[in-house]
C-alpha cells in the first residue's frame, strides 16, 4: 500500500539528501520548494556557480544564506551588498569573507543591525570603526552600533577613550571590558557613577591592582564588592 507523506515529512526527507554530494545540492538548487534552497545556499558543499545563481533568487531568505555562506566569493557577496532586503546586507556584512571596501560602504548602511555587524567585523578598518562610535540610531532604543564598536579588538584607544564618556551606560560597561582600553580610561572609569560600570570593570585583568582593590574593599555599591570578591588577583 502506498504512503502518502504530509509536506512536512516530504521536506525532511528531501532536506536529508543535502548531505550528499555537489551533484546533488546542484539539482536540489532547482527545487521549487524554497526550504529547500534555503539549505543548499548554506550547505558548506554548495558549488560556487550554485551560490552564484542562488544569489539572484527570488526569496530573499535564500539570498541571505548565500550572504551567510562561508563560501561564497567576494564578487558574489559584493553583488549581495546592495541587495534591498536588509536580513541580506546583514549576512553579508557578518561575513568574514566580505571585503573590506564592501563593510566600509556598508558602514553608512540605512539599517541599524548591519552597520552594528560592521561595527563587529574584524576587517572593518580603523576609521570606519571611528566613524561608527559616533553613530547615532533615532530608531532603536539602544545604542547597538556603538556597542559594537566598543566590543571590537580594532577600535583604535583614542576612539575607545571618547566612548568611556558615552551617555549610554551599555556603551560604557563595554568599554570597562575590553581588554585594549587604556590604562588611564580604566581608572577613569572606577570613579563611573553608575554601579554597573564599575561591576564590570572589576573583571578587567588589566585594571591596576591598586584600583581593584581599592573598589574590592571601599566601593560604596555591595554588589561591586560583591564580585570583587569572587576574583583572585
Amino acid at each position: 500500500m502506498d504512503v502518502l507523506l504530509t509536506h512536512t515529512e516530504e521536506v525532511a526527507m528531501r532536506a536529508h539528501y543535502l548531505s550528499k554530494s555537489p551533484e546533488t545540492l546542484t539539482r536540489l538548487a532547482a527545487d521549487e520548494d524554497e526550504s529547500i534552497r534555503r539549505e543548499v545556499a548554506l550547505h558548506p558543499n554548495t558549488p560556487q556557480e550554485v551560490l552564484a545563481r542562488l544569489a539572484g533568487d527570488t526569496d530573499e531568505y535564500v539570498r541571505m544564506n548565500v550572504g551567510s555562506n562561508k563560501n561564497t566569493p567576494p564578487e558574489i557577496l559584493t553583488l549581495l551588498a546592495k541587495d534591498q532586503d536588509w536580513i541580506v546586507r546583514l549576512a553579508v556584512a557578518d561575513n568574514p569573507n566580505t571585503p573590506q571596501e564592501v563593510l566600509i560602504r556598508l558602514a553608512g548602511d540605512t539599517n541599524e543591525r548591519v552597520r552594528q555587524n560592521v561595527a563587529k567585523h574584524k576587517n572593518t578598518p580603523p576609521e570606519t570603526l571611528t566613524l561608527l562610535a559616533k553613530d547615532q540610531d533615532k530608531v532603536v532604543q539602544w545604542a547597538v552600533v556603538r556597542w559594537a564598536v566598543a566590543a571590537n579588538r580594532n577600535t583604535p584607544k583614542e576612539v575607545l577613550t571618547e566612548l568611556a564618556k558615552d551617555k549610554d551606560v551599555g556603551v560604557r560597561i563595554i568599554v570597562a571590558m575590553n581588554p585594549n582600553t587604556p590604562v588611564e580610561v580604566l581608572e577613569m572609569l572606577a570613579k563611573d557613577k553608575n554601579a554597573n560600570v564599575r561591576v564590570f570593570l572589576i573583571t578587567n585583568k588589566n585594571l591596576p591592582l591598586e584600583i581593584f582593590r581599592q573598589l574590592a574593599e571601599e566601593d560604596q555599591d555591595e554588589s561591586v564588592r560583591r564580585v570583587a570578591a569572587k576574583i583572585k588577583r
